[in-house]
């Protein structure tokens, strides 16, 4: 029978944390750690340990394990039962962080239990480590913005890793190249997977995971964004509406307040003066 304990002593944020969304629990560094957990645990926070010497591996209930060696990063989920461990044994170095906008962040796709082991980014963990040290001691407003900036900044980097190992597919580049450039024209999941030679159920997936959204709601969006250039340039909502391939101006004004949270009148009006 699997056991699995968790975790429980957090530090308490401040409420200037609370308020910016996302905290540091703590940040550590162990040389030479040789223990093999029996146990799993749930840590409750997000947390990204580095591998600086050795190798091992990151066991997760219900998942085949994942093999971590010198140079990557093990990233940790509140909700994830696992065990990290060395083969003999292992210098490591972590940096624990929670908060509504690291959660927010997960939602979005940045960070991922899927890609659970970053290759090659240790010396991204290291830098932040070196940057947090100092701001640990401190309980002042700067810090708490700098301890934040600080953890996305490593995060960023970690997407950067990640995009650098696995490039968007040809096909979906240039999909995301021409529904930028030309938002205008409408096409459906079904016209970008049979132009990229792919399944649609393959090809949104492919999409998603570039872009963070689907190929509908980025059109959509881009789309938006061309008619409020075109509305501060003096073209009337009607135009407007019919340049861009709307059904009706009704349907332009709907989604046009949906995606702003203005009407197309006020956006208008408002550049008019």
């Amino acid at each position: 029978m699997t056991r699995i304990y968790r975790e429980e002593r957090f530090r308490t944020p401040l409420e200037v944390e609370r308020a910016l969304g996302l905290w540091v629990d703590r940040i550590g560094a162990v040389r030479g750690v040789s223990d093999r957990p029996e146990h799993y645990r749930v840590l409750g926070q997000f947390a990204a340990v580095a591998v600086e010497r050795g190798e091992g591996a990151l066991d997760v209930v219900g998942a085949p394990s994942t093999r971590a060696e010198a140079g990557d990063v093990i990233l940790l989920f509140p909700d994830m039962a696992m065990r990290y461990r060395p083969d003999r044994d292992w210098d490591i170095r972590w940096v624990v962080w929670n908060g509504p906008q690291a959660l927010a962040a997960q939602r979005a796709g940045y960070i991922a239990e899927t890609h659970a082991v970053v290759r090659g980014a240790a010396p991204v963990v290291r830098q932040a480590f070196d940057c947090l040290a100092p701001l640990m001691v401190r309980e002042d407003r700067v810090a708490a913005l700098e301890r934040l900036v600080t953890v996305l900044e490593m995060i960023r980097e970690f997407n950067v890793a990640l995009a650098a190992a696995s490039p968007p597919h040809t096909a979906v580049r240039l999909a995301i190249e021409g529904l930028a450039r030309d938002p205008a024209r409408r096409l459906s999941i079904g016209d970008l997977a049979r132009a990229a030679r792919m399944t649609p159920a393959y090809f949104r997936r492919l999409f998603a995971a570039a872009t963070g959204t689907t190929p509908k709601a980025f059109q959509l969006a881009k789309r938006i964004n061309r008619a409020k250039e075109m509305l501060a340039s003096g073209r009337s909502i009607k135009e407007t509406a019919e340049g861009l391939g709307f059904s009706d101006v009704f349907h332009f004004m709907r989604v046009f307040k949906k995606l702003t949270n203005q009407t197309a009148g006020r956006y208008a009006g408002y550049h008019r003066r």
